[in-house]
């Protein structure tokens, strides 16, 4: 459950940080979910619920989480050792989120007025 919760503000993060109002990186956010797992429920409010709890209005610090780039998630898979690589059968692993502990983000409000 918490790595799903780790999806959602990664991905609901990742939506705004490229410009995206709120509503829409919502619903991205959604989709975005139910294409990874498809058997998966999520809706809007579970979304909305998840936001509230980990990065609420008034929260200072939340959970930070950023997809590594995966030219640099390769390099430290090549670094582990051989044994935690047959693990996965030496596979080429995809992805990799990165996640800490920060003042949560504030972001600009896209149709707020100039002043």
């Amino acid at each position: 459950m918490f790595g799903r919760i780790l999806d959602v503000i990664g991905l609901f993060t990742s939506f705004r940080q490229s410009g995206m109002k709120q509503s829409s990186c919502i619903s991205e956010t959604v989709e975005a979910i139910r294409r990874e797992g498809p058997g998966y429920r999520i809706s809007d409010t579970c979304i909305r619920c998840i936001l509230a709890n980990y990065h609420g209005k008034d929260s200072l610090a939340g959970p930070i989480v950023r997809r590594k780039p995966q030219e640099q998630f390769e390099r430290e898979v090549e670094a582990w050792p051989a044994e935690a690589r047959e693990l996965y059968g030496n596979k080429a692993l995809i992805g990799s989120w990165e996640f800490t502990i920060g003042p949560t983000p504030q972001y600009r409000r896209v149709n707020a007025a100039n002043r």
